[in-house]
């Protein structure tokens, strides 16, 4: 890839189950698309990451197609983007992927357009909520589980080897990874419970925390909720029940809340200017690391939940701060973002230790050419830094 494309790029990472997803996708679709052109429904992340997996495995002919009239007419990776009335009944001529976050009703307005699952459209979506579900029943008798977020399952779309943190940490029967997009302390402290049911033999856990989890909403955004697969789980609980029950509808309320205020990665949007994109670099993360973390908050109260759990069953505990390009936050923010990160660092480390807890601090490990910058500041980890991660966890793990 030249260097040109490498700027060009809108998106680079994306999960590991959903990239093998994509790719058997392609597989087994081979014969229904054949002469058509594919359309992929919806033009944002998800979208993103399939069309540049397209991309590598030489399949072309590809438009958009998104339920967001702004977006109609447009271009995105010099791709058209289509509303759905321009694809409606037209089954000889396109073939559907759809990625889309909120899917269920995507399906519906679909198969309403006269498109068949499978033979005329296929759902690539809630591959990564599958998967933990997948995870959570399988190897019951390891002794270590590991909880993390995105930065555990994502693969640079640049990698040629695309092994995943979660692939380079996983050991059969011995280790256990439960990770998802999005997960926030709550979460973490259910999934916890809920995996006690299902691991006798429990004798460690490790949490791998983004500091970004611990901002001001972070755990009300609705599309960290996992509504469909948190239910599921907290439905087959046998113990905590009044708890999860509380929990449950929780969620259930955060999953339908739209005005909160997504302090995510910034937009990706090909028309964006460098300067732009710069200033959207810098809010993200102003909002998601250089924050004033206050104590009293439903993510310390989780935190320190967990802590008493690890305390009164013997569990023995790790919290591990991952990497953040600390390079870029001394460029954009000099001597503040040691400051203020520094801050919260301080915070958790008394909290973690007062608890019993272990912390380990891995904010640093990594320099600015193990990121994958374009867009965001922490979430795409290039393969040669998740390996020197993957080493160090390992390390202080074991020793």
């Amino acid at each position: 890839m030249t260097a040109k494309q490498e700027e060009d790029r809108l998106i680079e990472c994306v999960a590991k189950e959903n990239y093998d997803n994509f790719c058997h996708a392609i597989m087994m679709t081979e014969a229904q698309r054949k002469d058509k052109q594919l359309v992929i429904f919806g033009a944002g992340i998800l979208g993103m990451q399939c069309y540049y997996t397209f991309r590598e495995l030489k399949v072309d002919n590809i438009v958009f197609c998104d339920n967001n009239s702004a977006k109609w007419s447009q271009k995105i990776a010099g791709c058209r983007i289509l509303s759905p009335e321009e694809i409606a009944g037209k089954m000889e001529q396109y073939y559907i992927f759809l990625a889309i976050e909120n899917y269920q009703q995507c399906c519906i307005q679909i198969e309403e357009m006269g498109y068949r699952p499978g033979e005329h459209y296929v759902n690539l979506t809630n591959c990564s909520e599958r998967k933990l579900l997948n995870d959570f029943y399988n190897d019951c008798a390891a002794e270590t589980l590991i909880l993390g977020d995105c930065t555990v399952s994502a693969v640079s779309v640049a990698d040629d080897e695309k092994k995943s943190l979660a692939d380079l940490l996983y050991q059969k029967d011995s280790v256990k990874i439960l990770a998802l997009n999005g997960l926030y302390m709550r979460a973490y402290y259910h999934l916890f419970l809920l995996s006690l049911e299902k691991m006798p033999g429990l004798r460690k856990v490790a949490i791998l925390l983004g500091l970004d989890i611990f901002a001001e909403k972070y755990h009300l955004l609705s599309q960290n909720q996992h509504l469909s697969m948190m239910s599921e789980l907290l439905q087959r609980s046998e113990i905590f029940a009044e708890e999860s029950q509380a929990f449950g509808e929780e969620i259930k309320k955060r999953a339908q809340e739209k005005k909160i205020f997504q302090q995510t990665a910034p937009n990706r949007d090909s028309g964006m200017s460098q300067m732009k994109i710069e200033q959207g670099r810098r809010l993200h993360m102003r909002l998601n690391y250089l924050y004033d973390l206050k104590e009293d908050t439903e993510s310390i109260w989780y935190l320190k939940k967990i802590l008493k759990v690890c305390e009164e069953r013997q569990i023995e505990n790790f919290f591990l701060f991952m990497p953040i390009n600390y390079e870029m936050g001394e460029h954009y923010f000099g001597d503040v973002f040691y400051q203020k990160y520094n801050a919260i660092r301080g915070i958790l480390t008394r909290l973690i230790t007062e608890g019993g807890g272990q912390m380990v601090d891995l904010s640093y490990l990594l320099g600015s050419d193990d990121f994958i910058s374009l867009r965001s500041t922490n979430e795409g980890i290039r393969e040669a830094g998740r390996k020197k991660l993957a080493a160090q966890i390992i390390a202080n793990l074991t020793e």
